[in-house]
Parts: structure tokens; C-alpha cells; sequence
């Protein structure tokens, strides 16, 4: 059964899947063993796990294991800049649990012998995968096997690197620095509306009806890159890129994440805004902070799928709270109508993508597609073009995509998009107003599957979800 049929979306968070029996990668990749009690194994795996998660859409991730297995941490996407909380359990065989209560999010995962934990995501039909590792032991604990992540003190001093949304400039690995604190470059995060398509009834899921999301979270900095992004090419207004995920020695600090050249810098803090008051997506309706400082309708406000006409004012004023008021300022958009149910995609031939344009000028077409997620993320392409209805992928760009490797079951996600903006002494505040589509690529010669019985004899299911 495809991993797509498997996992339907719930609401507009991340869902993630991480499936132990193909998170591997690589036959060095062995599972946690424990020696001992399990109590003495808990207290081994007992710390702060952190990394980063790619494919359909991208962000970092973080949790924290204590001494009784249970499990507490963040989701952050930075795509839309959201955050999510994660809770759940860790057995002594370092077998993970946790997700989310509010929307049903679901991890399931292992760490590996040298506390590296490694495997896929899924939303949906979204998809991607998720590699990490333990970062900081707690107080008076080992940092993985052999010795401690730092000699003489913690990781990380507290000093502010970089300014003005810099990522931590002029820093070491372990300098404690701020990702990036005021100026007009710095987004600080904002409120994203998400038009979430129905999900038709599958063989293991019920049908989803469409429906509308809202949620906001402010930050008082710049969110960090934990992957860094090569261009490689631009052509038609799109771009392939490669990615590097940077390397910290010593590991970064609890609170930390590290970036380019070796820099450890502070992941920003959610900040309470105060009140804040929604037009334009049906009756107003006020908001307040929540757990985390996030912001969103409770029950008593139902909002339609779309909840506004196409072009119709959008309106967000915040009080402001520990910063200063804003208001933001955005339009309907129509739900993306996009064509074809899959995309054949050969080297050497372009992509082309056809949808009913829309009338609102300032919305963008983007298009991320990504075919090797599955595998360990290898390249991407995104566009970023005119609501026109149509859009064709150079074929140079897909000949070299492909050339950098193809894992099952690859995705392409198109969406409509209307961004608005204001701009504070701290940086600028971002409304998003999407319409995602994820649509099925198939590429020649290349056989999905999630296990052996979908592959032709002699062929198994690799650790990639292709048949070889």
C-alpha cells in the first residue's frame, strides 16, 4: 500500500511518520541496544535531540527525552513559520512515540546506536525525510558515549552573534550567538491562512472534508537556517538547489541550533503580541495568546472553506505586547484548481504545470519539487511565478534534478500564494494566504513501494521506497 494512501492529512500541521524498519539509510545505521535495566537505559538516552526534516516542505525540529522516557519539544516549519509541540514517550529500546494533541501529529521513530535518529515524514501524501541526533545530555550526563560534549563548562555562553538578522556572524561553534536580533531584513515569523483541499474517502481513511486553518506565532528574531542551499541553476523563474546541513564540534547547547560555518546561534522566543482582531475571513473575531504564545480560533469560531471571496480585504491588528502594535494587511485568494491527477517527469523534457489562474495579480504560483526526499534530500526545484495558469520547468533543470537521484514515491506541490507585511523596530511580521496541491511524479524506470511484495522478484524494497 502506498505510504500516501496510509496518512491523511488532519488539519494543516505536520505530520510526521517516521518509520523505524526503513529509517536507516545505510547499513553502518544500527539500532539502539539496551544493556543493562531499563531504567539504566532510559538515563543513556535521557537529552536533547535535534535536527532538521526536508522534502514537500522543510523546518526544524526539537525534543527533549528526561530520565522517565517521556517526551516534550517543538516542530518549527519554516515555510510558513509556524511552530508545533510535540509530546509523547521513549521506551528503553529507544523506540519514540509523541506528536501532537491538538491535530492527531504522529511521530514514530528510533534513535540509532550513536544517537542519531533518521528517518521519513509524511502529510498527507507530503512527504520527506527527518535525520537528527542528541545535542546535550541533561546536568551532571554524558553527551552520547565516551565523554562529555564540552570540556570545563556548557555549551554555549550566552553571547549575541550577529545583529540585524545576521546568523550568528563572527562566531564559533558553541558562542551561544542570536539568530539575527532587530532590522528590517529579520522576519519574525506572522500568521498564515491555509485553504486545506478536501481529502477524497481511500481504502484505510475516511474522506476529509475541505477547510480553512489560522495560526500565528511572533518571534523576537530571525528563525535559523539549519540547512544551508546551493544554487546550482535559474532558469524560466525557477531554481535547482543542493543542500548542506552544517556541522557544530563541540555539539550545540539546549536551545541552539547550528548553522553555517560552525556557529552555534539561539533560536528566538515566541513572544506574546497581545490582543490581536481578524476581519475578512467571515464575523470578526479576537485572538489571544495560547500555550507557547501561539494564536488561534478556539471552537466558537468556524470558518468556511474559503472564508472569503477572491480579491476580498484580509485584516490583522495586533495590540503589539512586548513589541510594537501592527496591523497586516491582505486579499482572497480561490482555492488552487490544479490539472492532472500525476506528472510523468524524464530527463531531458520539461514539466509542465496547468491550473485555473486566478484574478488577484499580487497572489504567486509556487511550485517546490522535490524527488529523492525518501532517500535523504539530494536537490530541490522552486519557482516562484505569475498566477497565469500555466508554468513550465525548463528541461535542463529536471535533466539535472533527476541526475542527482530519484527516491520513491516523489511529490510536486503547487500553490497559490498572497504574502502581506508590516514592518516593526524588531523586523517585519508576515501574513500568509495559501492554497497548497500536492500532486504524484512518476519517473521512468523508477518502482515505488513501502515493502517486497510490491517489487518483481528478485528486486526488493529498498531503503529509498524504490524497487532494485
Amino acid at each position: 500500500m502506498r505510504t500516501e494512501r496510509k496518512v491523511r492529512k488532519l488539519g494543516a500541521m505536520l505530520i510526521f511518520v517516521l518509520f523505524a524498519s526503513r529509517c536507516s539509510g545505510g547499513d553502518d545505521d544500527i539500532s539502539y541496544e539496551c544493556v543493562g535495566n531499563p531504567t539504566e537505559c532510559l538515563n543513556e538516552l535521557a537529552g536533547l535531540y535535534q535536527g532538521t526534516y526536508l522534502g514537500a516542505t522543510e523546518g526544524t525540529w526539537q525534543v527533549t527525552i528526561d530520565a522517565n522516557g517521556e517526551l516534550s519539544g517543538t516542530a518549527h516549519n519554516t515555510i510558513v513559520n509556524n511552530d508545533y509541540g510535540l509530546t509523547g514517550h521513549c521506551d528503553e529500546k529507544g523506540r519514540m512515540v509523541f506528536g501532537t494533541s491538538s491535530d492527531g501529529t504522529a511521530f514514530q521513530g528510533k534513535v540509532l546506536s550513536d544517537f542519531r535518529v533518521s528517518g521519513k515524514w509524511s502529510l498527507s501524501g507530503h512527504s520527506g525525510t527527518f535525520e537528527g541526533r542528541r545535542v546535550g545530555r541533561p546536568e551532571g550526563g554524558s553527551a552520547g558515549t565516551g565523554g562529555s560534549s564540552a570540556t570545563g563548562g556548557s555549551v554555549g555562553t550566552g553571547g549575541v552573534a550577529g545583529t540585524g538578522g545576521s546568523a550568528g556572524t563572527g562566531g564559533s561553534a558553541g558562542t551561544g550567538g542570536s539568530a539575527g536580533t532587530g532590522g528590517s531584513n529579520v522576519v519574525l515569523g506572522g500568521f498564515t491562512i491555509t485553504l486545506v483541499a478536501e481529502v477524497p474517502e481511500s481504502e484505510t481513511m475516511p474522506a476529509t472534508a475541505a477547510h480553512t486553518t489560522f495560526l500565528g506565532k511572533v518571534y523576537d528574531g530571525a528563525f535559523p537556517a539549519n540547512t544551508e542551499w546551493t544554487l546550482v541553476e535559474s532558469s524560466g523563474g525557477c531554481e535547482l538547489s543542493t543542500p548542506k546541513v552544517p556541522y557544530c564540534n563541540p555539539s550545540c547547547a539546549s536551545g541552539q541550533a547550528c548553522v553555517g560555518a560552525g556557529t552555534c546561534v539561539v533560536y528566538p522566543t515566541a513572544q506574546n503580541i497581545g490582543g490581536v482582531r481578524v476581519k475578512g475571513l467571515g464575523p470578526d473575531f479576537g485572538l489571544e495568546a495560547g500555550p507557547g504564545n501561539t494564536y488561534q480560533p478556539d471552537a466558537s469560531v468556524e470558518l468556511a472553506y474559503p472564508p472569503f471571496s477572491e480579491g476580498a480585504a484580509v485584516e490583522i491588528d495586533a495590540e503589539g505586547g512586548a513589541l510594537a502594535p501592527f496591523v497586516l494587511h491582505g486579499m482572497g485568494i480561490a482555492p488552487l484548481d490544479l490539472a492532472g491527477s500525476a506528472y510523468n517527469l524524464a530527463a531531458g523534457a520539461p514539466l509542465t504545470l496547468t491550473w485555473t489562474a486566478g484574478s488577484v495579480s499580487a497572489a504567486r504560483i509556487k511550485v517546490h519539487l522535490d524527488i529523492s526526499h525518501h532517500g535523504g534530500t539530494k536537490g530541490k526545484i522552486e519557482c516562484n511565478t505569475a498566477d497565469t495558469g500555466s508554468l513550465s520547468i525548463p528541461a535542463s533543470l529536471i535533466s539535472r534534478l533527476v541526475a542527482l537521484g530519484v527516491a520513491g514515491y516523489p511529490t510536486v506541490t503547487v500553490a497559490r500564494v498572497f504574502t502581506g507585511e508590516a514592518t516593526i523596530a524588531a523586523g517585519r511580521v508576515v501574513l500568509t494566504i495559501a492554497s497548497p496541491v500536492e500532486r504524484a511524479v512518476t519517473v521512468p524506470g523508477v518502482q515505488s513501494c513501502t515493502d517486497d511484495s510490491e517489487c518483481t522478484s528478485p528486486q526488493t524494497c529498498r531503503a529509498d521506497l524504490t524497487c532494485g
